[in-house]
């Protein structure tokens, strides 16, 4: 339907922001990592609605791709936006974390997994980062 939509209206067309991002999202739950990076990687995105979750999936997704340096960009990002606690900033902080430890950056991974801990420390990476900064 979305290719329909295109077909249709151009990449232009009033909605294409919506079906963009509606298509992004369908190719992440169908498991198509390459193609929705391929398609986040072309958009400009901001750390303000809709954006976060689109920049904080880039970010992963680099980061899959051994991408870190991109992906941290992003979650730094992400993390500099003054927003309160939740689900994207607690994948960022732990993203940031896992990008900094893969560049050699241990103080800093160090550091985000201790401050992941005391904002998130029943979150869904909490067991991880007490495993790897050893608590």
């Amino acid at each position: 339907m979305l290719d329909q939509h295109r077909a249709r209206f151009g990449a232009k067309g009033a909605l294409e922001p919506e079906a963009e991002v509606t298509r992004i999202e369908a190719l992440l739950r169908l498991g198509r990592h390459d193609q929705a990076l391929g398609l986040l990687d072309a958009q400009v995105l901001t750390a303000a609605g809709v954006g976060r979750e689109m920049l904080v999936a880039r970010a992963e997704l680099r980061a899959e791709k051994g991408r870190c340096g991109a992906a941290l960009n992003d979650f730094n990002l992400l993390l500099a936006a003054e927003t309160p606690p939740d689900l994207v900033t607690e994948r960022a902080l732990y993203g940031r974390a896992t990008c900094r430890a893969q560049q050699g950056d241990w103080a800093g991974a160090r550091s985000d997994l201790e401050h992941y801990l005391a904002r998130f420390p029943k979150g869904r990476f909490a067991d991880q980062a007490r495993t790897a900064i050893g608590k």
